[in-house]
């Protein structure tokens, strides 16, 4: 990954300083932008919780510099869980393990377990190092609202709340980590990202995975940050279409009486009017998506019509936050909006 350094070492250091004080503090990963604060300090944590007004049952990932930092946080690490961490960190992989008795349970939201992951923007690299501590970090947003994927969307959201913005440019992949826990030779997908399915079966391929199990229990969902409340919302409301003729269809019935946005595939949206944006692939669309749904916010878009794609690997994770921030509204086969 090729990653901008708009924050220089003196902005890090002075960053990681509001870290050790107490502070929160937000900062670039390849993901998304996160609001930190040092995982072993209750209050700090606390903290986080009040600037995006969080629910409190709902987890916090954090975030170390290397796995070999991961007895800091978590205990019992099996030996599957070693080797996913080995090869997939630094990067978008998130891992649920058993909680260190030391590690304070706002973190994990009163659970005993506590999910991990090891960011490979040098920027969080950095602030983590230069803090010495662990740093929980959820996204650094307004609950409910789209992860911020630039500093300046992050500024937009919190306002003067933390106490330092690191800037790293924009994220390269754009949608939160993968969060996966792992139970004997199998792994449970908690949340869709980055690191799929196939590319968990291609290092461990005696494993079992399975995927989209968040749906399968409450106490399974609350172990995963970012599966238990509403997500990703922009001010306009999300309707998602997968046929672009149904979609032309449906807004010359509707008329142009509100103002909206259109985002899907540029050789289907070549030509179109109006306020549209367009992708390549699907990893165009994952990078953009957060930034594009701040874009229609700014310019007061009411309607924001985004293509639902289908297919296994990355679009799991795509339409996990198209259906989340929609709430699963569609236009169906009849050309009306359906509800999922």
């Amino acid at each position: 990954m090729n990653f901008p350094m708009y924050s220089n070492e003196s902005d890090i250091r002075s960053a990681a300083e509001q870290i050790r004080d107490g502070r929160v503090v937000v900062f670039p990963t390849e993901t998304v932008y996160g609001l930190g604060a040092n995982a072993l300090d209750p209050r700090a944590v606390e903290a986080i919780f009040e600037v995006k007004s969080r629910p409190t049952d709902n987890p916090l990932i954090v975030h170390l510099a290397t796995p070999d930092e991961i007895g800091r946080v978590a205990i019992d690490v099996s030996p599957t869980a070693h080797r996913l961490l080995a090869e997939f960190s630094p990067g978008p992989l998130t891992i649920v393990l058993p909680a260190s008795r030391d590690l304070p349970r706002v973190v994990t939201a009163g659970l005993e377990t506590v999910a991990v992951r090891i960011p490979a923007h040098p920027v969080a690299q950095g602030l983590i190092r230069a803090s010495g501590v662990p740093v929980a970090a959820p996204s650094a947003n307004r609950s409910g609202e789209p992860s911020p994927t630039t500093a300046a969307m992050a500024r937009r959201s919190l306002g003067a709340a933390p106490a330092a913005y690191l800037d790293g440019g924009p994220c390269e992949i754009g949608l939160e980590s993968t969060v996966i826990a792992v139970s004997g030779d199998e792994v449970h997908i908690l949340r869709p990202g980055a690191v799929t399915e196939a590319d968990i079966l291609a290092i461990l391929p005696d494993v079992t995975v399975h995927a989209g199990s968040v749906a399968g229990t409450e106490a399974t969902a609350a172990a995963s940050p970012g599966t238990r409340h509403r997500h990703y919302e922009p001010k306009g409301e999300v309707i998602l279409y997968n046929d672009v003729d149904r979609l032309r269809e449906f807004l010359q019935q509707a008329g142009q009486t509100v103002r909206h946005g259109i985002i899907g595939p540029a050789d289907d949206l070549m030509g179109w009017p109006g306020v549209v944006r367009s992708y390549v692939d699907l990893r165009e669309y994952a990078r953009n998506l957060y930034a594009w749904f701040d874009e229609f916010d700014q310019s007061g878009v009411s309607i924001v019509f985004a293509y639902l794609p289908d297919g296994s690997g990355f679009a799991t994770a795509l339409r996990d936050r198209l259906i989340r921030a929609s709430g699963g509204r569609r236009i169906g086969r009849r050309g009306t909006i359906e509800e999922q």
